[in-house]
């Protein structure tokens, strides 16, 4: 099966005009969530530049930052509610709920 350049040429394009962006990634897991029935993601995000116009850098939101960024409207700025059923994750076991709380994973 061929692989698709498709988004490397497209991240790369980006961030040589832009010189950074931010990635929201989403896992599904093998758990499903009691309440809700459906499988549970977990979601981490990067802010990803150029440094020195070379130099692919990155640094992982924390677990506050993808939550909120997740919940903010891109075009308004107006909150949006949790998506059920995600886990927000960051650095160094850091992990909240579908409801902003911490957990422990």
């Amino acid at each position: 099966m061929a692989q698709s350049s498709f988004f490397p040429t497209e991240f790369l394009g980006v961030l040589s005009q832009e010189k950074h962006l931010g990635l929201i990634l989403r896992t599904f897991t093998g758990e499903k969530d009691e309440a809700t029935g459906l499988p549970m993601k977990e979601l981490r995000g990067y802010f990803v530049f150029l440094e020195g116009g070379r130099n692919l850098r990155f640094r992982q939101l924390s677990a506050r930052e993808v939550a909120e960024a997740s919940t903010t409207h891109y075009q308004t700025a107006k909150f949006l509610p949790p998506e059920r059923s995600v886990i927000y994750c960051g650095p160094d076991h850091e992990f909240l709920d579908d409801n902003l709380n911490p957990i422990i994973r």
